[in-house]
């Protein structure tokens, strides 16, 4: 009668799928925040841009003080949101490679696990064509040991 197969670390190998699936879904999260800022990074720029080119002093104009350091004070701002989304970007992005490397050692892990249970499903396949062959040798033996003319 053929055993079944079953793998004794089948716990620890659904353990370290499940880890390898969370730091997939991590690295998801991750990769989609680091895109929404870069896309902030990217639109501060923009901002940044079109304040400089809103100040722009156009010749011949004599613009009060005032308006000149408000506008001053408005690209100062903007050069700060700039500096700090694209800070924000590439914080994200080192975050970003922590979680893929996370990702590349649950995998490792898990298909370390995978390539032991096919070894030994293998080795369980090789033991059962072993113990079937030497049961139909006896079988076969047997048959031959009873006497040919009748029943014995």
């Amino acid at each position: 009668m053929p055993r079944t197969f079953r793998f004794s670390l089948e716990t620890v190998r659904s353990l370290r799928e499940q880890a390898e699936l969370r730091a997939r879904e991590s690295l998801a999260r991750e990769l989609a925040l680091g895109a929404d800022r870069r896309s902030q990074a990217a639109a501060a720029t923009a901002r940044l841009a079109d304040a400089r080119a809103a100040t722009a002093l156009v010749p011949g104009a004599s613009p009060a003080m005032g308006a000149i350091r408000l506008a001053q004070a408005f690209v100062e701002r903007c050069e700060q949101e700039r500096t700090q989304a694209s800070a924000m970007a590439c914080a994200q992005d080192e975050v970003v490679e922590r979680r893929r490397a996370g990702l590349a050692t649950a995998s490792r892990d898990r298909e370390a696990l995978e390539r032991l249970k096919e070894r030994h499903r293998a080795a369980h396949e090789r033991e059962q064509l072993r113990q079937e062959r030497a049961e139909l040798a006896e079988v076969t033996l047997a048959r031959r040991a009873r006497p040919l003319g009748g029943l014995a």
